[in-house]
């Protein structure tokens, strides 16, 4: 080609890219090609267009790196009919918030069809809660109802459940079985028969506990039926925990199959029918006997102790005869702990208790602090006896010769070996002392002197009968101490005096127990002087442990902060927090209105435990009724239905 032909084909080009194309046509290529801004302004300004072209090319935008550019293109979309609504829906998942807003808007726009409805439904699951609020929001404004989304939400649930089902790896059968159990999916329950004769650990393990989750005559009787494993002996607690009607045929059922009667009492709290009184006798030393101390069992006593007579007799309330208590007195040293309180609240037996344990004392002393010198035992943990060093000392005690003489006993270390004595048995008779006052100086006696065993009975014993009384120095040195043990038992003493000032450190503690004994003590005994500072902690570290504490308290200036951390999204490691602070928030502010919009968007968290706490709080009981009937967790139909229960019960109240 000459240059002149060159030169040519250049300018046409020039003159078609310029004066040939349109003005739309060039805002199509600057949606392209320019800049953000420039991206951005012109899909605004091409919104209006109806043109297949110019959606086509809107469409092609949604995939821009800028966050700005694909909201300004889910907004242009709007009533751009179904083409767009694929497209759309792949920026569902979109990572950044503000433009799965913005698309779930416009697709509430477009024609409505089933695939889409679908993709909105299920966004109802999802993490966020300003999500979960924008779909329910569209859904509602297009006249669907709450109990129609319910019922959706439990039928998808059902289908994912059997799709999991088809899928040969045990791993997804067990989830598809786990599902038809939270969902209580009665008609799945046929595939759940089906798994409970699985030779798979993982599938019978979800096919028990699902079987587990809807009491009946039938699923009772199917689980007898399967082998004696500890899942099926789970599997049959939890279906205790849904009935209340255990009668005494279902209850010797139960002791038949291999149930403890402590683990039956623990599911269910109350009886309304007589153990039979053979059943007591088998299992008192549970302690179960205060149980059934109005039974009038006839407990039989030939096979136990002078002791353990006189704790049952005491237990149920029978008089204990004079000779009985002349022979358990005398082997006051070989009483369990158990006896042993029993007799430490009798007034005229107490006496008694703590001179056997005082004798206890004086023995351990003399054998660990005199038999062997303290300062040797010492020496011995640190370098052991070959290498431990002889000091020749210019003058010698009696007992340092004594010692020395049983070197030249055949046994070479002899002296080493101290006469026995039960530490342990001694620690826990220590216990039974507890409220016991003319015991107070003994016990503090011990908390010098004695290891930590002795030190932690005797804390356990010192628990006040009083709280007014006055708290010995050593209680709060103890709280120092680096044995967690110690620690524990110290503020416990304290919590029993009341002190709750000094509890506000352990909110944040990371021990669960000391976390725990903190907020029991400071919600029974804490009041509203203590909140500016529970607010201060609580700005620092928001945790439930201190929204349990406000809420309990009332603490109506701490609505703002728990509405903050209500209404940012929550992961799902956090689910139970949540719920104690939504909870502490509706206790302290029932009738705020932000605190009512927090409900609503609670009342549709992925999590069932969340959801059962706010349904707790309702009072529409039309929605209460819904979720009864079609929510998809069974957990939650079950605290709705409890919800009417008791609203219906008050309502009948005068």
């Amino acid at each position: 080609m000459m240059m002149t032909d060159k030169i040519v084909l250049f300018l046409l080009l020039v003159f078609f890219s310029t004066g040939c194309t349109t003005e739309k046509e060039r805002m199509l290529i600057a949606i392209k090609r320019g800049n953000k801004a420039t991206r951005v302004e012109t899909i605004k300004k091409m919104a209006e267009s109806r043109d297949p072209k110019v959606v086509k090319v809107i469409i092609s935008v949604l995939n821009d790196y800028s966050p700005l550019v694909r909201r300004t293109a889910a907004k242009a979309l709007e009533n751009k009919g179904i083409i767009a609504a694929q497209p759309l829906i792949r920026r569902l998942e979109d990572h950044d918030q503000r433009v799965r807003l913005r698309t779930i808007n416009t697709l509430f726009t477009l024609p409505e069809r089933a695939f889409i409805n679908s993709a909105l439904l299920d966004l109802l699951d999802d993490p966020s809660g300003k999500i979960r609020q924008q779909v329910l929001r569209g859904f509602l404004n297009k006249g669907w109802k709450r109990s129609d989304l319910l019922s959706i939400k439990l039928f998808n649930k059902h289908d994912q459940a059997v799709k999991f089902l088809a899928i040969p790896q045990p791993e997804d059968i067990a989830l598809g079985i786990k599902k038809i159990g939270l969902s209580g999916w009665e008609n799945g329950y046929g595939f759940v028969y089906y798994y409970l004769n699985s030779k798979d650990p993982f599938i019978l393990r979800e096919a028990l506990q699902s079987a587990g989750t809807i009491f009946d005559n039938f699923h009772f009787n199917l689980l007898q039926k399967t082998p004696r494993t500890l899942e099926r002996q789970l599997a049959l607690l939890d279906l205790l925990k849904k009935t209340s009607h255990l009668n005494e045929a279902l209850f010797n059922k139960l002791i038949a199959l291999g149930l403890s009667l402590h683990d039956i009492v623990k599911t269910q709290s109350t009886f309304n029918f007589k153990v039979n009184c053979k059943h007591l006798d088998a299992f008192y030393k549970n302690n179960l006997v205060d149980h059934f101390n109005n039974y009038g069992c006839d407990i039989s006593t030939d096979n136990y102790g002078p002791g353990e007579q006189y704790y049952l007799k005491k237990k149920l309330g029978k008089k204990v005869p004079q000779q009985l208590l002349q022979k358990a007195s005398e082997k006051l040293n070989q009483l369990s702990p158990l006896v042993l309180t029993e007799f430490a609240k009798d007034p005229e037996l107490a006496d008694n208790v703590l001179k056997m344990l005082q004798k206890g004392w004086d023995k351990f002393i003399f054998y660990f602090t005199k038999w062997i010198p303290e300062k040797k035992w010492e020496q011995l943990e640190d370098v052991g006896p070959i290498q431990l060093p002889d000091k020749k000392q210019k003058s010698k005690s009696l007992r340092e010769k004594f010692l020395e003489k049983l070197k030249d006993i055949k046994v070479p270390y002899a002296e080493l070996i101290p006469p026995p004595f039960d530490s342990e048995a001694y620690a826990q008779k220590l216990k039974s002392l507890k409220k016991d006052i003319p015991a107070r100086s003994f016990l503090l006696k011990i908390l010098k002197k004695g290891p930590v065993e002795f030190q932690e009975s005797a804390l356990y014993a010192l628990y006040p009968a009083k709280p007014s009384l006055k708290v010995p120095k050593i209680i709060y040195d103890k709280v120092e101490s680096l044995k967690r043990e110690i620690k524990l038992a110290a503020l416990q003493v304290l919590a029993g005096h009341q002190k709750t000032e000094i509890f506000l450190p352990y909110l944040n503690s990371p021990d669960k127990d000391l976390r725990n004994l903190a907020v029991d003590t400071l919600i029974k005994y804490g009041d509203k002087k203590i909140i500016p500072e529970l607010i201060k902690k609580f700005k620092e570290k928001p945790v439930a442990s201190i929204a349990k504490v406000l809420g309990k308290l009332k603490a109506e200036e701490a609505t703002d902060l728990m509405l903050s951390i209500l209404k940012s999204d929550s992961s799902k490691a956090l689910y139970k927090e949540r719920a104690v602070v939504l909870e502490s928030l509706l206790r302290t502010e029932p009738d705020h209105k932000k605190a009512a919009q927090v409900l609503e968007t609670e009342l549709w968290h992925p999590s069932a435990l969340v959801r059962c706490k706010a349904i707790s709080f309702l009072k529409d009981k039309k929605i209460i009724k819904d979720y009864s009937l079609f929510d998809p967790a069974v957990q939650v139909r079950r605290c709705a239905l409890q919800t009417l229960e008791k609203q219906l019960s008050s309502a009948k109240q005068p």
